[in-house]
């Protein structure tokens, strides 16, 4: 082989595609950074193997052994342990159902097979050889001989790298053939088990001949097409796994707000959901935006909504950085951030008004909205976010009374001087808030916090019973109102209300009344709740069943229905009893049930015909729910049909 041959495949080409996989590797860290399973192992494939690549010519020009074969021993172990290894590894958690032991056992296998290479290798080795000379720099490479007793390391090793050849082939061909289902060459190009197991495949095949031939140049440059094929496996995956991500999203939030402000408080639950949405458990202040300006259309409440998240958004990305704050929508009103500020050095729980003065002026700029922003204290237990919650809650309330651009710290309001038992406000706010939501459990136990607090406040002064009993009445029938009550049968209701308090005069009747005004109210709201949301998730349905066709999504029928997508995600899993995919999904079999007995159509046709992209997962899908195949189906309707014309 001539000296410019032996420089190219031996120092040009493993360097060059060294660097490639490595620069490959700082793409996929910095750019697509993922919490995708596969795309772990993905990184720990292209950092692994862009060192195995780049030692090739380190191991060259070190010099005769000891130092060459050292870098030999070590760059084909970590090719057997890790590289191997993770790229089979990335494949098994396309599936999601993959077993730790599975796991285990490849990664066990690949360490094994590394530790008889390097072992054989360092036996059969006797020396070193130089393989070419460029100017000052000398080329050394392993002598190895073949047929060598008593160890024949030479047989051995390249057995080894075969073997590892024909494990990757079989592995990657049995998944694809797995691969189902008559597909478009566009289907193909967007399906990631059979990307990625065609790139196993091409390395799987020019690994085993470089082996062979000892042409090691092959699989290194064969490698550079394999790794975008890996690549655009993963980043299909990884788009998979972000959506569904986003679908979880509006319930995490959901379940935090309901952890700190309504239910029995869980840190550990809290420190995990937080963490799902990677975001620092660390969160010490709670913040409530409270949008002034009236929306008279549903539709343009909802993008006014959306366009003021966004700026706030964009705003905190800035100055606290992403892991530093979270967003959660209230109301169609209001908006909770929850900040870490004890720890961040810009703002602190002292200058967090600069920063929201800073977030009214880019929300009154930006969309014309005009703001009441109550701020609550910082605490450095997580346990106190939801004090901090009910602190924010207070003085958002004060700042919309104060007037427009009003930004209030809970410290800043003029306080009552505190008495032993002071009317108990915040169990109050919990009881009207459980009364919006219509939660018959929660208000039980939010109404037995408020009378026990709201005993001990009128021990000294019963002479203003009637007088608090009138304004909750009030309260409690304009919380029933704003939770979605029939307004003119609340309105009436409360004129009895205050009949019935004339003839209260001592803390026993008082309770036993606000008992039975609390139940009436909630079961009210229930009715007039369920009355609307029946209609509101029959027209969903309609919509479901006229466009399951299309690429439809929950966000699109929440749209059409002008609600928030993750106010509908909830109401339609609580009135339906399945979920909106599952709820699609049935109806886009049933009509692909249809069509495969009525029509020739093929499995393909159908596919797309329903709404379904992806014919491979259309025919897993259509098994999943019926338990055959769209050909058995179809098959065995075929039969029952002849039969009866029989």
């Amino acid at each position: 082989m001539s000296k410019g041959l032996l420089i190219f495949s031996n120092i040009i080409i493993p360097a060059v595609t060294g660097l490639f996989f490595f620069i490959y590797f700082i793409y996929f860290t910095i750019i697509n950074n993922s919490k995708a399973p596969s795309f772990k192992y993905f990184i720990m494939f292209l950092l692994s193997f862009s060192l195995f690549l780049l030692g090739r010519p380190l191991q060259m020009i070190l010099g005769p052994e000891p130092a060459q074969l050292v870098i030999v021993n070590i760059r084909v172990f970590i090719f057997c342990s890790l590289s191997i290894t993770s790229i089979t590894t990335a494949s098994l958690f396309f599936d999601r159902g993959r077993n730790p032991r599975w796991i285990t056992g490849i990664f066990l296998a690949g360490i094994a097979l590394g530790l008889v290479y390097v072992m054989f290798n360092t036996l059969g080795t006797i020396g070193s050889y130089k393989v070419f000379e460029w100017g000052n720099l000398v080329a050394y490479d392993a002598l190895t001989p073949s047929m060598m007793g008593p160890f024949y390391g030479r047989e051995v090793t390249i057995t080894v790298q075969v073997l590892i050849g024909i494990l990757l082939l079989i592995a990657s061909f049995t998944r694809l053939v797995t691969v189902k289902g008559a597909m478009t060459l566009s289907s193909y190009v967007r399906n990631k088990h059979f990307l990625f197991n065609s790139g196993i495949l091409l390395f799987a095949v020019t690994f085993i001949i470089g082996s062979v031939t000892k042409q090691w140049w092959l699989y290194y440059f064969s490698s550079m097409f394999s790794s975008f094929l890996f690549g655009a496996g993963v980043l299909i995956d990884i788009k998979e796994v972000h959506n569904n991500y986003e679908k979880l999203v509006p319930f995490i939030k959901e379940d935090i707000i309901q952890n700190v402000a309504f239910s029995q408080f869980s840190k550990m639950k809290l420190i995990e959901m937080l963490k799902c949405l990677d975001k620092d458990p660390a969160l010490d202040t709670f913040v409530i935006v409270m949008m002034k300006n009236p929306a008279f259309e549903t539709k343009y409440e909802l993008e006014m909504f959306g366009s003021v998240t966004g700026l706030i958004t964009r705003r905190l990305d800035t100055v606290l950085g992403y892991r530093n704050y979270l967003i959660i929508p209230l109301d169609n009103q209001r908006i909770g951030l929850v900040l870490n500020l004890l720890k961040h050095t810009a703002y602190t729980s002292d200058t967090v008004h600069e920063l929201m003065d800073i977030v009214q002026q880019d929300i009154r700029d930006k969309s014309g909205q005009e703001t009441a922003i109550g701020i609550g204290r910082s605490y450095g237990n997580l346990e106190d976010l939801r004090t901090s919650y009910y602190e924010a809650l207070d003085a958002q309330k004060y700042a919309a009374g104060v007037g427009n651009g009003a930004i209030v710290h809970v410290n800043h309001i003029q306080q009552v001087p505190a008495l032993e038992h002071g009317y108990p406000q915040t169990q109050k706010e919990r009881l009207l808030s459980c009364i919006k939501l219509s939660d018959k459990d929660e208000c039980a136990k939010a109404l037995d916090e408020f009378v026990q607090s709201f005993r001990k406040y009128l021990e000294k002064r019963p002479h203003i019973l009637k007088m608090r009993l009138y304004e909750l009445a009030g309260s409690i029938v304009d919380a029933a109102i704003t939770g979605g009550g029939n307004e003119r049968q609340l309105n009436d209701f409360v004129t009895g209300c205050f009949r019935e308090i004339d003839h209260i005069s001592d803390y026993r009747t008082a309770c036993l009344w606000l008992e039975q005004l609390v139940e009436r109210v909630i079961a009210q709201v229930a009715r007039t709740h369920k009355t609307r949301t029946s209609g509101m998730m029959e027209k969903a349905k309609h919509i479901i069943g006229k466009k399951y066709s299309t690429k439809l999504s929950y966000k699109d029928v929440a749209r059409e229905l002008c609600i928030s997508s993750s106010y509908f995600l909830a109401l339609f899993k609580q009135e339906t009893g399945m979920t909106f995919v599952d709820y699609l999904t049935d109806v886009r079999i049933v009509r692909a049930k249809e069509l495969l007995v009525d029509t020739s159509m093929s499995v393909t046709q159908i596919a797309l015909e329903i709404g379904v992209g992806n014919p491979n997962y259309f025919s897993s899908m259509f098994k999943k729910h019926t338990g055959m195949t769209a050909k058995d189906y179809r098959s065995s309707r075929m039969k029952t049909g002849t039969q009866s014309k029989l």
